[in-house]
């Protein structure tokens, strides 16, 4: 499946996606039922400098304890 969307940030702020949204951009909606593996790809196209915090989850389906969380900075470019 393939979903695409386009915003656009004024300067000094921030947008969010996460498995709610995909969902939504490829299914229309929430899922029905627990997804599957889910993995995405954010282009960023920016026409000045661009400094980016890029956090990552994963979750277990059944053990709520296998949680982690992932985050990565980005410098001005």
């Amino acid at each position: 499946m393939r979903a695409e969307d386009r915003i656009l940030l004024p300067p000094q702020s921030a947008t969010m996606d996460d498995c709610c949204r995909m969902s939504t951009l490829l299914l229309g909606g929430a899922a029905s039922s627990l997804m599957p593996l889910t993995i995405g790809f954010l282009e960023i196209t920016a026409s000045g400098e661009l400094a980016v915090t890029a956090v990552y989850t994963t979750s277990g389906v059944k053990d709520e304890s296998g949680v982690s969380i992932r985050v990565e900075q980005i410098s001005r470019r």
